[in-house]
Parts: structure tokens; C-alpha cells; sequence
């Protein structure tokens, strides 16, 4: 249950997380499946982009361009970093990633849809191609690597993924793709585990 009946006509919100949830992706899945199958894959594209967009400007806030720490939209050979911040001895690789998660796969209880979903949003998608987990990969063995240019060879790599989904908050969810990263990274020296937060951990932590 939701909510429940109070006195005076008012309601008492039982479970706020889960209505925040509702209410941060029931947009996306309104206007999304209210859009013909053809432009679907367009308004997809274009909301991640924004959400980018976003999530750059808000590094910009808080590590302006006269710190010469945060440096964005960085190509490599083997793929592109989103942002990167740029501590000397600490590298931290940003990955910004919308990918919110069907209903299905978060609230029919079935372990096997979840997963799926996981894989196709976060790892490789069904043509296979690299997603969040994969590009940090990438990234981070690129700049171990000395492929993406850093203020000095750097001791410790940190790769962070924020997302837009509010599930990754849940128990676990960090645990199961920092496995899936690693796995990614064998022997791969002084990458540190994969950290995944939320936009909203993320506007939290910043300040």
C-alpha cells in the first residue's frame, strides 16, 4: 500500500521512496509510451543526452574551468569518457548514464527479467555493444594505460557511474556491476572498485 487515510480527508504516505520513484520515472514512461514506436529511439536519445548535459553542468558548478580538474567529453582510442576529474595522484572517470529500468524488471519480482534488464541497460546492449559498466572499463584502462592525458601518472583511478535510475540506490545493485566491472578489468592495477550513485546521491554529495 501507498498511502493511507487519515483523518480530515488527508493521506499518510507510507512508502515516500517508492512514490519518488514513481513520480522521477513515471514522466519518462508517460511521454515515452505515449510517442509512436518510430520516434521512441530519438526521445531515448535525446533525454540522455539532457540528462548529460546536466550532470555536466552541475561538475562545472562545483570544479569550475580555472580548477583545471574537471575536463568533459574526453575521446581516446577505444571509445570516450564523459568526464574526468583530475586530482594528481586520484583519477576519477564519470560515466553518465540514462537508464532507467522497465517496471517490469524492478517490481514483477522476477529475478530473471531484472537481470536481463541490467545487462541490456548497463553492460552490453542486445547488438552487444558496450554500456556504462564496459565504457568505464574502457576508460579506466585507458587512462591507466596513459592514453587519456592526466597532470601526472596517477596512482589510483576511481570509476563512477551516476545514473538516473533510482534503483541503483537499492542493496546490492552496486555490488553486482562493480563484479560485472571487474571482470572487465583483470589484472588491471590501481583501477579502485566501481561506485554507482544516483543523480540524486549525486546533487547530495557535490556540496
Amino acid at each position: 500500500m501507498l498511502f493511507r487515510s487519515i483523518e480530515g480527508g488527508r493521506v499518510m504516505i507510507l512508502d515516500l521512496q517508492f512514490l519518488t520513484d514513481l513520480v522521477i520515472t513515471g514522466i519518462y514512461w508517460l511521454l515515452f509510451d505515449a510517442l509512436p514506436r518510430q520516434s521512441r529511439e530519438t526521445f531515448r536519445e535525446l533525454w540522455g543526452r539532457c540528462f548529460e548535459v546536466y550532470v555536466t553542468d552541475l561538475l562545472r558548478h562545483f570544479y569550475p574551468e580555472n580548477s583545471q580538474i574537471l575536463s568533459t567529453n574526453i575521446e581516446f582510442p577505444n571509445g570516450q569518457i564523459d568526464a574526468l576529474l583530475d586530482f594528481g595522484a586520484d583519477v576519477f572517470v564519470v560515466e553518465i548514464k540514462s537508464s532507467l529500468l522497465t517496471e517490469a524488471a524492478k517490481r514483477s519480482g522476477d529475478a530473471a527479467t531484472l537481470a536481463a534488464d541490467i545487462e541490456r541497460k548497463f553492460i552490453r546492449n542486445e547488438r552487444g555493444a558496450p554500456k556504462a559498466v564496459v565504457q568505464l572499463a574502457r576508460a579506466a584502462e585507458a587512462v591507466v594505460h596513459g592514453e587519456v592525458r592526466t597532470a601526472t601518472r596517477p596512482h589510483r583511478v576511481y570509476p563512477v557511474l551516476i545514473t538516473d535510475e533510482p534503483g541503483c540506490e537499492c542493496l546490492a545493485f552496486n555490488a553486482y556491476l562493480n563484479e560485472r566491472f571487474q571482470e572487465e578489468t583483470p589484472g588491471l592495477t590501481g583501477v579502485r572498485p566501481l561506485t554507482v550513485m544516483s543523480i540524486n546521491e549525486c546533487e547530495e554529495l557535490l556540496p
